[in-house]
């Protein structure tokens, strides 16, 4: 139903302005953005959502605002932590918010010890996160050595690397999965090249402009397998299947390559089947298997807050000597964006308005705080310069809980009705149409972690003379023990994940009678989950365009599309940078002309 909007501005005290807009439209024209001088336009920027995604695009528009041209820069998220002294709240480093915050998240025990609730290991080949890593001296990375696994099935330990030296493992891993494991590389390694050359695209200050990711993928010849089914995928690579001769094979030590391994890292990182993914989505759980991978010391949590405490540090160092840039972190939960009459966004928290994002001749803003009932206090700019204020969305749509409005007049009332995105518009009589990849549920994923606990050996029917550190399940072995991973952190600690919060007798039937929760986190909440549900590809994974609204002065950017295809940190991080690139392209700050790729694309 349309909200009514007050309007609370004496329309008589308008009318002297009213008129000099007019002469000025008589004797002038419209003043738009070609007739504005670059170096007086002023901008605005909001941004919703303070994880990886919010934070890097932040760092990423202070890198290509050279001239210190914007005028604020504000991010909004509940829980985020300032980190810019190096002081850190315990209690806050323990609370994340998943509706517009960070999927990043670190438990630190009274010990002292991190552990990490989300991201728990970064791939070194991941350019963006690991230069934002090494950009700021305070972040120390530590490699992880390599720790023995297993492979649970339901029934016995498919694999154990414990049964054997690391050597004779690697021996038995190619003896039970011939051949498939080395297809399985080559497919990787193919699409770590292909992957790779979206950093050259987009460090290119002078062309490629995507419109949406599919126009990433695209352009480094991944589009094919970001749509095609991961079983489909699997088997045009000739990788073997669990058919009638797989069980024959199966008396004499081989595997399946697909049901075992790969089905278990899929459950583990997505908490979804092969058949539940695209060819990209499963390619790259694979991906650290391939070349070394570290943590941050201290928990990866730190990072999101160093890309925004770089982004304070680098503005007020290039901005010296000219006027103070405004950038801050406002600790409220975005409930409303409304596109009003004026041209401007609002943000609002509940019935609280946090800014209106506008622009005025004079280029100073009109920002208030006040409630709905509060009489306005500043007058809205009458003379739109450019397209200047922008609202960046840095979380999932479908769990952000955000209501996305337009102020439409109708008699003497201003009426809120709800948001056409017009960036989704298509088909002859120009109907929003969203990709399903925006509606669709984010699927949910529990950590927890336990103290007081050892590996049962009767529970899992083996003698644990050196007990797996980490366990993995096929679909068989999740089913039957409602786990998708369990991760020894230290004596008497682990870490699982599973679909849902464990019930305390499945823990005491799998870790002792002794055991105690000290960590339970729900990923979303009631409102969404850790990871996109994607589909099995196709239809299910087209992205949304990075644009999802526009007026004439206003737009809105929407960096988690995406994530439609394949979601991680770095894939959050390459979201931002586009979202940075297409912004600052909006704004002026880029002052070239959009020129087609000429990118390989050598399909897999």
């Amino acid at each position: 139903m349309p909200r009514k909007y007050d309007i609370h501005l004496p329309l008589l005290a308008l009318l002297p302005l009213l008129a000099i807009f007019v002469s000025l439209q008589l004797c002038c024209g419209y003043v738009g953005e070609e007739d504005v001088d670059r170096e007086t336009r002023s901008r605005r920027i909001a941004v919703i959502g303070g994880g990886v995604g919010g934070t890097f695009v932040s760092r990423y528009l202070v890198d290509y605002d050279n001239s210190c041209h914007i005028e604020s820069l504000t991010l909004f998220d509940p829980t985020f932590r300032s980190h810019v002294d190096g002081a850190v709240n315990q209690e806050d480093v323990n609370k994340v918010s998943t509706l517009q915050g960070g999927r990043v998240s670190t438990k630190i025990l009274n010990d002292g010890t991190a552990v990490e609730l989300g991201a728990s290991i970064l791939y070194s080949g991941n350019k963006l996160v690991s230069d934002m890593v090494d950009a700021d001296p305070d972040l120390i990375r530590t490699y992880p050595e390599p720790k023995a696994f297993g492979v649970w099935d339901g029934e016995d330990f498919t694999i154990n690397s414990n049964r054997k030296t690391a050597r004779s493992f690697s021996i038995r891993l190619a003896y039970r999965y011939n051949f498939d494991i080395f297809r399985m590389n080559q497919a990787v390694e193919k699409a770590i090249d292909s992957f790779d050359k979206i950093y050259g695209l987009l460090e290119n200050p002078s062309s490629f402009y995507p419109l949406s990711a599919d126009e990433i993928w695209d352009a480094v010849g991944l589009l094919s397998i970001a749509r095609m089914n991961f079983e489909k995928y699997l088997d045009s690579i000739d990788l073997g299947k669990d058919d009638f001769f797989a069980k024959i094979l199966s008396n004499f030590g081989f595997g399946v390559l697909r049901k075992e391994l790969i089905t278990s890292a899929n459950l583990s990182n997505y908490n979804q089947k092969n058949s539940e993914l695209n060819g990209l989505c499963g390619l790259v759980s694979f991906v650290p298997a391939s070349k070394g991978v570290y943590r941050v010391e201290g928990g990866n949590y730190k990072i999101p807050l160093s890309a925004w405490k770089q982004s304070i540090l680098k503005r007020k160092s290039r901005c010296i000597g000219k006027k103070e840039p405004s950038i801050e972190h406002i600790s409220r939960q975005v409930t409303s964006v409304i596109f009003n009459r004026n041209g401007e966004i609002e943000l609002r928290s509940l019935d609280e308005l946090l800014g209106v994002f506008d622009i005025g001749k004079s280029g100073k803003t009109c920002v208030e705080l006040y409630l709905i009932d509060d009489l306005i206090n500043c007058i809205p700019a009458l003379f739109p310069l450019a397209p200047s204020t922008v609202v960046i969305l840095a979380a999932p749509l479908q769990q952000c809980q955000i209501t996305f409005e337009e102020q439409l007049k109708t008699d003497d009332e201003l009426v809120l009705h709800p948001l056409q995105f017009n960036g989704f518009l298509k088909g002859v009589n120009d109907e929003a149409i969203a990709p399903s990849s925006v509606k669709r549920k984010y699927k949910q994923t529990v950590t927890t972690v336990i103290a007081n606990a050892e590996l049962q050996e009767s529970r899992f029917n083996s003698t644990f003379r050196w007990p797996p550190n980490t366990v993995y399940f096929t679909e068989g072995g999740a089913e039957k023990e409602m786990m998708t991973t369990i991760r020894h952190i230290k004596d008497g600690i682990y870490k699982l994940f599973s679909p849902d919060v464990l019930p305390m007798e499945t823990l005491q039937r799998a870790f002792g009678s002794d055991v105690q929760v000290i960590e339970t986190k729900v990923w979303g909440g009631p409102n969404g989950g850790a990871y996109p549900s994607f589909g099995g590809g196709g239809e299910a994974c087209v992205a949304p365009p990075f644009l999802i609204h526009r007026s004439d002065q206003s737009a809105l950017y929407y960096i988690n599309g995406i994530e439609a295809a394949v979601a991680s940190v770095e894939i959050s991080a390459i979201g931002a940078m586009t979202v940075a690139k297409l912004v600052s392209k909006r704004l002026g700050l880029i002052h070239t002309e959009d020129v087609t790729p000429d990118a390989s694309k050598e399909e897999l």
